[in-house]
């Protein structure tokens, strides 16, 4: 198909230059060429015409489907990082049963979908069993065509042969959500440390998914070292692309209570959510429900110190709205402890429903946001 295409542009760039050789008004033919030139260049580059601001405005969108609601829109980006042997493989099967069956996933309803699973790590005997096992838990039974699995373990592969491998087996609108497992088996030659090498992966893999019309969900793991000490989206390993080029981030840390985990979500398109806690109850990741806080994540060091409790931050919110920056000033200031740590527990606070938003209007660009609490 590729090379038809490419035969097929070149036929129109001759198509072109003979139409200028032809007799007539130069100004005509030399407007006409412009015109087919620009159309062609529109076609091999994939791009869309510009758009004025006032014919946008003047016709609403509709709103996508929400694959995950409040979570991810349909055809969003979606990675799931952990920290090593944390069931990150466990999570990501369980996510996609739960789209392939519409089922709730951790509390959260989702749209049924058909999944394609890809199988890079796992031999098949195990993951049968784990799939197996899951949907078990979940007490769904999957339907033919929802759940699709493409095993390669023991398999070279690279986003490049993936791409060339997908161009010719998978057909537009054939599955609506993609789980790579895990994102370093499709590196290929690529550093995972190197922005521009993974910022070319996330872009071929985002062309890929948009051309079948798909969301995605890749699996990635913790950089070494105690992730407490990090904010969230600094946790994943490698170039801070990975952490940033998704829509939706969902990080599972290691809690301080036994076969936990600490849920984050940073979300692009929708209202923050607050971490929640995770118990693992094999084969699946459950919602705590005895109350542990989602602040208390493990720390590597005994001797490290105790998370900053939420409370700490509510009572500077007492007083008088406050921004952010302000925020974690105070905030370092009554504790004595670093940006980081302050950084984070005031992230996670803010999205709490007993804090209110005050937000002052400027001309000309965005409102300021000031923080409050009342009768705390």
């Amino acid at each position: 198909l590729a090379i038809l295409q490419r035969h097929a542009q070149r036929r129109n760039l001759s198509l072109i230059a003979a139409r200028l050789l032809q007799d007539g008004d130069p100004q005509e033919q030399a407007s006409d060429a412009r015109e087919r030139l620009s159309a062609l260049q529109r076609e091999v580059a994939g791009l869309s015409d510009f758009q004025d601001a006032t014919v946008l405005l003047a016709h609403p969108l509709p709103r996508p489907q929400e694959l995950i609601a409040g979570v991810a829109f349909c055809g969003s980006k979606i990675s799931l990082s952990g920290n090593s042997k944390g069931y990150k493989t466990f999570a990501q099967i369980h996510l996609g049963a739960c789209l392939a069956a519409g089922a709730e996933w951790l509390g959260f309803p989702t749209l049924k979908s058909k999944v394609f699973y890809v199988n890079l790590e796992l031999n098949p005997y195990s993951f049968q069993q784990r799939l197996m096992h899951i949907c078990q838990a979940l007490n769904v039974q999957l339907e033919p065509g929802q759940f699709t699995l493409w095993n390669l373990r023991g398999v070279r592969m690279s986003i490049e042969a993936f791409e060339a491998a997908l161009a010719i087996r998978v057909h537009p609108g054939e599955f609506d959500f993609i789980c790579i497992d895990p994102l370093y088996k499709m590196l290929g030659a690529r550093s995972e440390n190197d922005a521009g090498e993974m910022g070319d992966l996330f872009s071929r893999l985002e062309a890929l998914a948009a051309r079948i019309g798909a969301a995605y969900v890749v699996a990635h793991h913790y950089a070494k070292g105690n992730a407490a000490n990090k904010q969230v989206i600094d946790r994943s390993a490698g170039s801070g692309v990975v952490a940033r080029d998704g829509d939706c981030i969902i990080n599972l840390t290691e809690h301080e209570a036994e076969d936990a985990v600490t849920l984050d979500l940073t979300l692009r398109d929708f209202q923050p959510v607050p971490p929640k806690v995770l118990r693992w109850v094999y084969p699946i990741f459950q919602v705590d429900a005895s109350g542990l806080d989602p602040l208390n994540i493990k720390q590597s060091n005994p001797k490290a110190k105790s998370s900053i409790p939420a409370e700490s931050v509510l009572a500077i919110l007492s007083g008088v709205p406050m921004t952010r920056d302000n925020i974690i000033k105070e905030l370092q200031k009554s504790t004595g402890r670093g940006e980081n740590a302050c950084r984070y527990v005031v992230a996670s606070t803010l999205s709490r429903p007993e804090v209110k938003i005050e937000r002052l209007s400027r001309p000309g660009t965005n409102p300021i946001l000031r923080y409050y609490v009342t009768g705390y």
